[in-house]
């Protein structure tokens, strides 16, 4: 889930914000709310205090009055979050310079100047989601210890034969670890890079540099799996095949069809 927090108190760009962020999110598969505000208040101290494991990206405006967006910033970075996304944005071109020196320590992302947000805050956008899918982590118990893997380090999970028991393949590793395969795909949660190939197997598209098609083999880096059902080879091509219906983040060549 991502949180949008708008603070702003034009109430006109505010309506702006909306339909830049409803259209970019539109086709893709993270959750998503907004939140608006247009001066400081109790409820959003709480969300900057908030313990809950959300993704958060402040839309701060720099002139709102009594509280800047500037000293939101500051309040942010000194509550110990420092992995929320910030960007500035000002009607203000001719201070731009200026703020953004005063912004240099905060670790904004971005600073838009509102004369060109229909391009600029899509573009940021991008580089947002970008940064929320690089840093998901599966966390597990294993051999005592709880292990964090990055999602974009997962090649495949694949359910054991004899028990319920899973082993999830990565790039340097393997974990066994006790949980089914639908257990695991329902913590993934909807990231499409996940594809269900198999009641067994679960692979991660973004990580697949091959498929075998004639002799049913998934190809990884230096490993591979046959774990695909026949209802699913169809659909499996046509994601392979195509940019637009997975998160083409890490890949820098499409996976190569075999027949």
């Amino acid at each position: 889930m991502i949180d949008f927090i708008i603070y702003d108190d034009d109430v006109d760009i505010k309506s702006v914000y909306y339909k830049i962020i409803h259209k970019y999110m539109l086709n893709k598969t993270f959750d998503y709310r907004i939140i608006t505000f247009n001066e400081y208040n109790v409820k959003i101290k709480d969300i900057i205090y908030s313990k809950e494991n959300r993704c958060k990206v402040y839309l701060l405006d720099i002139e709102v009055p009594i509280v800047s967006g500037i000293d939101l910033a500051h309040e942010i970075r000194n509550s110990g979050d420092w992995k929320s996304q910030i960007v500035f944005l000002t009607a203000y071109k001719n201070k731009g310079k200026k703020y953004i020196n005063l912004t240099n320590r905060i670790l904004s992302l971005d600073f838009i100047f509102k004369n060109n947000i229909c391009k600029d805050l899509s573009l940021c956008l991008d580089t947002i989601l970008k940064i929320f899918s690089t840093n998901k982590v599966l966390s597990f118990r294993y051999n005592g210890e709880i292990i964090k893997v990055f999602y974009k380090n997962i090649y495949y999970i694949e359910k054991n034969l004899y028990n319920n028991d899973s082993t999830i393949v990565t790039k340097d590793s393997k974990y066994t670890i006790r949980s089914s395969i639908n257990s695991l795909i329902e913590r993934l949660g909807n990231d499409n890079r996940f594809f269900k190939s198999h009641r067994s197997c679960i692979i991660n598209l973004d990580n697949v540099i091959g498929y075998d098609i004639s002799n049913n083999i998934i190809l990884f880096e230096d490993d591979c799996v046959n774990l695909i059902a026949r209802s699913k080879k169809k659909e499996l091509r046509e994601l392979l095949n195509n940019d637009d219906t997975y998160n083409n983040i890490y890949r820098k060549t499409k996976p190569k069809i075999i027949k």
